[in-house]
């Protein structure tokens, strides 16, 4: 799972969970141990990618809020102005 600045990490998340999905519908045939083993290290190498990605994700800036403008409305923005000027004189 190549890693992309301009990608966040729900993102990653979400792969690494499509790809457990996938080798746990594959898991029938696939029976034998030795790559059932390597399934799990597979899906330990990702982890570990998420993890040092979480980790730099300050300096990468892959992990990011939306900013107000794309969840409140316009009203409520209003409403909330309002408040704090009258709390503020």
């Amino acid at each position: 799972m190549p890693l992309s600045i301009r990608q966040n990490l729900v993102e990653d998340v979400i792969k690494i969970t499509q790809l457990v999905e996938q080798y746990r519908d594959d898991r029938a045939a696939h029976a034998n141990a030795e790559q059932t083993h390597e399934r799990f290290n597979d899906v330990h190498v990702h982890l570990c990618e998420l993890m040092s990605a979480m980790i730099a994700s300050p300096l990468t800036g892959r992990i990011f809020l939306p900013t107000p403008e794309e969840y409140v409305d316009e009203e409520t923005r209003a409403q909330s102005l309002q408040e704090q000027f009258v709390s503020q004189v």
